[in-house]
């Protein structure tokens, strides 16, 4: 577990520990996100050492929540934990303007679908 005077590291100094004798990974949800030292176990990763320094020096959580692990695989994670990831705060206001201004083209695939769909059967008959 992240003790309360824990490291906080930048996703840019987590991806220099990119190699099989230096490999860190993030993982964890927005907001939660903690950096571990994953060198020891490299080689002893069920998936092999190529599938996890694929990923070394990145944001893993979406591999690893896709994937079930065992309660002894993370009682072996806390172990690992060197610190957390430093996430720029969001403001609030200009997340929801993103959105309000993204707003009208979120379904144009859906209309382009729609659109493909009913000329293909119009042209079938």
């Amino acid at each position: 577990m992240v003790a309360s005077s824990a490291k906080v590291f930048t996703l840019e100094q987590v991806a220099a520990h990119n190699k099989e004798s230096d490999c860190w990974i993030v993982i964890g949800r927005p907001g939660a996100k903690k950096v571990y030292d994953f060198t020891p176990f490299v080689n002893d990763h069920p998936g092999g050492p190529e599938l996890v320094l694929t990923q070394a020096g990145t944001d893993v959580n979406e591999l690893f929540e896709d994937i079930g692990h065992t309660t002894d695989a993370l009682a072996l994670m806390d172990k690992m934990c060197i610190g957390t990831l430093y996430e720029a705060p969001v403001d609030p206001t200009k997340a929801a303007k993103a959105n309000i201004a993204g707003a009208p083209f979120d379904n144009y695939f859906i209309y382009v679908c729609v659109v493909v769909v009913a000329a293909v059967a119009y042209l079938q008959y």
